[in-house]
């Protein structure tokens, strides 16, 4: 693993902690939809202010804009029932539970991909599995 993936994937974890416990207390003041609205045009606004130089050098082909759509649905989709159940209070168990999502990629991986699948990553994955059990209870 390169260090830049560890940096990257420490930050990531970091920023989606953080946003979990935002949008955990946005949603005691405001309807869900309002918070996720508000938040996704903060959002644009953020990467389109670091990433500006970056849109206007490459092209965007067809399948980008099909395989980039399908992802914006995905994510809208999981943000909608993200942000629906911290909405119930649930900041200690949505956020391990939606943190599952890499094991999904990961069975993508295996499966569609052909990607390795030896005992160590098998062993992840159920710890994963048992951590977020855990933290859930």
């Amino acid at each position: 693993m390169a260090a830049s993936q560890l940096v990257y994937g420490l930050l990531a974890m970091f920023f989606w902690g953080a946003w979990s416990i935002l949008a955990s207390h946005a949603v005691s003041y405001s309807s869900t939809g309002r918070v996720v609205v508000f938040t996704y045009f903060v959002g644009l606004l953020t990467i389109g202010a670091l990433r500006f130089g970056e849109l206007s050098q490459t092209g965007f082909s067809t399948p980008a804009i099909l395989l980039s759509a399908g992802s914006g649905l995905m994510m809208s989709l999981g943000t909608l029932a993200f942000y629906r159940g911290l909405d119930g209070g649930g900041l200690s168990i949505v956020p391990a539970l939606s943190g599952l999502y890499f094991v999904v990629s990961a069975v993508y991986g295996v499966v569609a991909l052909g990607e390795p699948l030896d005992a160590s990553k098998v062993a992840g994955l159920v710890f994963a599995g048992i951590a977020v059990t855990l933290l859930a209870k």
